[in-house]
């Protein structure tokens, strides 16, 4: 019989045994926030897209385990527009930090966090930096903004603005692949954010999302459909896969260990 997928259907001297023999040897932890995705998707769509994206993970890898997707983020810029829920990033690090040293106390240390929310990666990079400083021997992996894809294989299928924006086309496409049954296309409405300054990106404007945009969602969902959806989670899956499988290749060394 295969091991579980999901770490909180383990009993927990299973999972003990498990990760001792070394049939569980990675973990997957996704970080995501419960706010407004327009009409067209639900307010646990940042939750949703990487759980998802975690469990196709673990079964391809066939010894991960996903953790408990984080359902709050820090979203303070979407409450201008709410409902929202919201961490402060105080309490978020904190969150984040405390759940990676429990994975690592676990005895499991490949661990990859797959975020779903613009407003995490600060959180995200300060607790995996803090917590690869405290145990250097734990190899953190992260994901922090699955939505870019504009130079991957999967850009060409995007009609507008690259597939990106909030609840947009791309994240619209993502949830028809993962959760169509939350999603409906027909009511979905976005607009493109316009900045006076060219190279946005390169110089960033700090925003609250209620500037950007009236319906909750940015980009255009309409454009969304299924099968840019599977192209997208294949990709993300396909390359998460990827990381894993070249750290094992290399023996978990990277940098100046590979060379020792």
């Amino acid at each position: 019989m295969k091991d579980k997928i999901l770490l909180e259907e383990w009993d927990a001297l299973s999972l003990k045994e498990a990760i001792a023999e070394g049939r569980i040897r990675r973990a997957i932890f996704g970080i995501g926030a419960c706010e407004n995705h327009g009409r067209h998707l639900p307010m646990g769509t940042d939750r949703m897209f990487p759980t998802k994206v975690g469990e196709e993970v673990a079964k391809a890898l066939g010894d991960t385990v996903v953790v408990p997707t984080v359902p709050y983020g820090m979203s303070m810029h979407y409450s201008s527009i709410g409902p929202c829920l919201t961490l402060s990033y105080d309490t978020e690090v904190a969150l984040l930090r405390e759940v990676l040293e429990s994975i690592v106390n676990m005895g499991i240390l490949h661990i990859f966090m797959m975020n779903g929310h613009d407003g995490n990666i600060p959180a995200i990079e300060m607790a995996a930096r803090q917590v690869k400083h405290k145990y250097p021997d734990v190899h953190i992996g992260v994901l922090y903004s699955w939505w870019n894809l504009s130079n991957t294989p999967v850009a060409g299928q995007f009609e507008v603005w690259n597939g990106l924006g909030h609840a947009g086309e791309g994240e619209t496409s993502a949830m028809l692949a993962s959760r169509p049954d939350l999603v409906d296309v027909s009511v979905a409405k976005g607009r493109v954010p316009e900045f006076p300054y060219e190279n946005q990106g390169f110089i960033q404007t700090i925003w609250e999302f209620g500037e950007l945009t009236e319906y909750g969602a940015t980009g255009d969902p309409s454009k969304a459909t299924p099968e840019k959806g599977q192209s997208i989670l294949g990709y993300v899956v396909q390359e998460i896969v990827k990381y894993f499988t070249d750290l094992d290749r290399a023996g978990g060394k990277y940098g100046l260990k590979l060379n020792n």
